[in-house]
């Protein structure tokens, strides 16, 4: 699971995408993120999300939203991504990875 906290918005999403690419690219198929501390979120940060969700997806893995905090709820239903992002909410990780916002 990659935890994130913090901010996330069009400073931070490019360092989160990096971060995220780079587990999917080294055969991390299946991607849980949890954004129970996340503070803000931005589209920046939502696009991120939804875009790793797509390669994720199209490699034949799964991609799972955890614990969304209110704020990225509340971003995801404002720009209507709640129901794509967060169709499958999960819990449970067997392996952490923080990456602070």
């Amino acid at each position: 699971m990659v935890e994130l906290s913090g901010e996330i918005d069009v400073a931070t999403a490019p360092h989160l995408s990096e971060c995220l690419a780079t587990l999917a690219s080294h055969g991390c198929a299946d991607i849980e993120v949890n954004l129970a501390d996340v503070t803000f979120i931005d589209s920046n940060g939502l696009r991120t999300l939804a875009m790793l969700r797509q390669r994720v997806s199209d490699a034949g893995g799964s991609f799972v939203i955890s614990d969304p905090s209110p704020m990225a709820l509340r971003t995801a239903e404002i720009t209507g991504l709640s129901a794509s992002l967060f169709d499958t909410l999960k819990s449970s990780p067997s392996e952490i990875i923080s990456v602070p916002g």
